[in-house]
């Protein structure tokens, strides 16, 4: 099936060792056989990425932008739609005077009688 059945571990060593030895670039002008290739990344010629056309670079210009934009008004109706939470009013200077005048003046009143 394999072509290895049937040999001894040293006869597919040797094999091995051709394949290696193919794969080397020897004397400058000759290129490497990629058909003997199997899962050896390093040996495998990387596919060369196409450059893109002025049209499609406008067109991805053009979708980004979109997308952009319809984010932001996304967010934004979130934004508005969102149920604004009642603040709890803080006891401020002015508050807490009037609380203590309040006290003291019915504490003495109290205390009068």
């Amino acid at each position: 099936m394999n072509g290895r059945e049937g040999k001894t571990e040293r006869e597919r060593n040797r094999r091995d060792v051709c394949r290696n030895e193919r794969e080397r670039v020897v004397g400058g002008g000759k290129r490497k056989k990629r058909s003997m290739v199997k899962n050896d990344k390093k040996t495998l010629w990387k596919k060369k990425q196409k450059k893109k056309t002025k049209k499609q670079k406008m067109i991805e210009k053009i979708t980004q932008k979109n997308i952009r934009v319809h984010t932001n008004v996304e967010n934004h109706y979130k934004r508005k739609n969102k149920k604004k939470k009642k603040k709890k009013k803080k006891l401020t200077r002015c508050r807490l005077c009037l609380f203590a005048l309040f006290f003291s003046l019915f504490s003495i009143f109290f205390l009068n009688q």
